[in-house]
């Protein structure tokens, strides 16, 4: 078991487990995490800038105020995190990067304006008050999740699975939801920017 505040800036982690700890502040940069497990962590204030994930999992962490600035995510999966009004976009070229997998997370308020983020899951997550708008999320996949207040304007959702999905309001005319999946009742929500009544 490795501690998180040990880690030094310009570090290379492979294969690290860093488990069940609280730490107050952590900010690293230039650190690359492979094959890494984030398990339990309770962190008040973190800061991740020009970091590396790859192949890494963060399991039931507890992020106070979580700040990522020109991150690479590369088949990262998050379950049971609480993580709320993180800034997710990514200045660098290439994005976010790939395969970005979310679980029963508790996401309000997260920021994912302009993010190339495309087949990224977010399955039974609370994202309301997220914003979405200007984002690529083709493939996408919203299964179970709660969206009320999640704005979604010029996002790109083609293909995007919002099955068993609660509380979004999309607008149907932009062109941008070809091939989008959705579940009844909730889907009777995509009528709501129609301007039409329904008896």
């Amino acid at each position: 078991m490795a501690n998180l505040s040990s880690v030094r800036d310009g570090e290379e982690c492979l294969d690290v487990a860093f488990e069940s700890a609280d730490h107050t502040v952590v900010a690293l940069t230039r650190v690359e995490f492979e094959d890494c497990v984030f398990d339990g962590l309770r962190l008040e204030q973190t800061r991740f800038a020009d970091c590396t994930f790859v192949d890494c999992v963060f399991r039931e962490c507890d992020f106070g105020v979580l700040v990522v600035d020109d991150c690479t995510w590369r088949d990262v999966r998050f379950e049971r995190c609480r993580m709320q009004g993180v800034d997710w976009r990514a200045p660098k070229a290439g994005g976010l990067g790939n395969q970005l997998r979310f679980r029963e997370c508790f996401m309000r308020y997260g920021v994912f304006m302009q993010a190339h983020l495309p087949r990224v899951e977010f399955r039974n997550c609370d994202l309301r008050e997220a914003e979405f708008s200007d984002a690529d999320l083709a493939g996408a996949a919203f299964a179970e999740s709660e969206l009320s207040g999640a704005r979604f304007q010029n996002a790109r959702l083609l293909e995007a699975d919002f099955r068993g999905a609660e509380g979004y309001d999309l607008d149907v005319t932009s062109g941008l939801l070809k091939g989008a999946r959705f579940s009844m009742p909730e889907a009777a929500r995509l009528l709501n920017g129609l301007d039409i009544v329904i008896e």
